[in-house]
Formats: structure tokens, C-alpha cells, sequence
């Protein structure tokens, strides 16, 4: 389930022995957005308009789970010269310390839930809530609400369920809400989501 408090509340009064577990999704969720937050905060306020335009050209790189970005290099016009993913992101980090801090954080947190490690996991909140040298507003206030419900973020390590082909779904029906023209009854709707998902064919 998610982290919405009075929905963990509502769980509780009605099933007072169940166990509460938050999913992966709305945790990485949280601290993705907080994250990108903190990059356009940083982002907004570089004078340097070579580096700002670059942060603005590679914000997704930033993003992803380092390990995993690319080393072949392609030639880069805003370099001038051959550089793979990990070089652009490598030098956008040499350049603002706030945002290294910030990226290493999040970085961190991908890597333990990845690694399935709790322990890290809680040590990295606890330090960075302790420590919180340059560390941006936005992350601060996720790592408050992971500390928050860290008991249930401790189920979540130690079960392998997830809602996360539940979240895509919910996701794909909000897309084909916002880009419809309108249906003309719930039925067409229906099949819409239903040939989307693949559950159905078009001529079904």
C-alpha cells in the first residue's frame, strides 16, 4: 500500500492485526520526486548558464540508477567531444556539490531496496536526518516520511509482493483519460483500457 496516513489509518481500525506493507513503487516514487525536485531547485539557481543548460538537456540521466547507465560514448554536441551517459553525469555531479549530495542519497536508497537491505537502508535515512548538510528541503521532507513509517517499510524488505503491475495499469487508464476525446458510454471506455492493457483485441 502507499503512504497516504489516513488510508494506513482506515487499514488499521479495520483489520487491527493485519500487517502493514508499503510498496517498493510509491518508495522509490517518493524519493524519485523529491529528488527531481531538488535537481530544477539547483538547476533554477546555477548562474553558469553553460552548466544549466546541460542539466537541462540530461536531467533524465540523472535520474537513473547509476550502475546501469551507459559507458559507450557517442560524440555530444554540447561537449564537443565523445562521452557516454555516465561521463555527462559524472561531470554534472563534479560541478555542483549540492547536487552530488542530493544524487548520492538517492542513489543510495535505489541501490539498498535493489539490494534488498534494510539495514542500509535505515542507516542511510537516519545519518542524512542527523547530518543534513546541503541537503535540499524536498529530500529532507522524504526522508522524514520514510523515518516515518520505517516499521512498515521493514515488511516491505522482508515480502516479495508489490503493487506495481497494479500502478501501471492505474497509470495507463490515467493516460487514456487524459488524451480521449471522450466516450460515449462506460463500455467503450472499458474495451479501450482492455485493448490497451493487451487483455483484449481490437476486433473483440
Amino acid at each position: 500500500m502507499d503512504m497516504y496516513s489516513p488510508y494506513i489509518s482506515l487499514v488499521k481500525s479495520i483489520f487491527s492485526k493485519a500487517e502493514i506493507v508499503l510498496d517498493k513503487f510509491h518508495i522509490v516514487n517518493l524519493i524519485n520526486k523529491a529528488f527531481n525536485q531538488t535537481k530544477i531547485s539547483i538547476m533554477n539557481s546555477i548562474k553558469d548558464g553553460s552548466l544549466k543548460r546541460k542539466l537541462k538537456l540530461f536531467w533524465k540521466s540523472l535520474l537513473k540508477y547509476y550502475p546501469e547507465l551507459s559507458q559507450t560514448p557517442y560524440y555530444c554536441h554540447s561537449f564537443n567531444r565523445k562521452l557516454s551517459s555516465k561521463d555527462k553525469v559524472d561531470y554534472l555531479l563534479e560541478n555542483s556539490p549540492e547536487l552530488d549530495i542530493n544524487f548520492n542519497i538517492y542513489q543510495n536508497i535505489i541501490q539498498s531496496i535493489k539490494h534488498n537491505n534494510f539495514k542500509r537502508f535505515e542507516n542511510i535515512v537516519r545519518k542524512n536526518l542527523i547530518e543534513k548538510d546541503k541537503i535540499s528541503k524536498k529530500m529532507l521532507v522524504a526522508l522524514k516520511t520514510l523515518k516515518k513509517h520505517i516499521k512498515y517499510i521493514e515488511n516491505m524488505f522482508e515480502s516479495n509482493s508489490t503493487n506495481g503491475l497494479i500502478e501501471g495499469l492505474n497509470n495507463k487508464i490515467k493516460s487514456i483519460k487524459r488524451t480521449a476525446f471522450g466516450y460515449s458510454n462506460f463500455s467503450n471506455f472499458k474495451k479501450r483500457i482492455l485493448i490497451q492493457a493487451g487483455i483484449i483485441s481490437i476486433s473483440a
